[in-house]
């Protein structure tokens, strides 16, 4: 879980809101108050939400969810440290500018 808050971290997002009646954590863009990434805590593992406009390709990916043409949620299941890296850090950074809408005016 450290990894994961890690990764938010370092782009600066920590703006959490917490479910009620959950463990689940929520980040949300500050500027339009947008969701773009949750985790919710399991006993061995991080499941991390992210909110994305393309699929991504990666071995940690369990679901994937087309909201409507070209929105995806997809969730990752994070089983070692390890695997959160630069490449998952671009793809957090990805998911907070969707969650921002900057993907709608450029």
């Amino acid at each position: 879980m450290r990894a994961v808050s890690g990764a938010f971290a370092s782009f600066g997002l920590m703006g959490i809101e917490t479910v009620a009646g959950s463990k689940r954590l929520l980040w949300t863009c500050p500027r339009c108050g947008l969701r773009f990434a949750s985790v919710a805590p399991k006993k061995r593992w991080p499941d991390v939400g992210l909110w994305l406009t393309r699929r991504v390709e990666r071995p940690e990916i369990r679901r994937v969810e087309e909201i409507v043409p070209r929105t995806y949620t997809q969730g990752f299941r994070f089983e070692h440290p390890a695997e959160i890296d630069e490449e998952f850090a671009a793809i957090l950074g990805e998911a907070y500018t969707v969650g921002c809408q900057e993907h709608l005016t450029g």
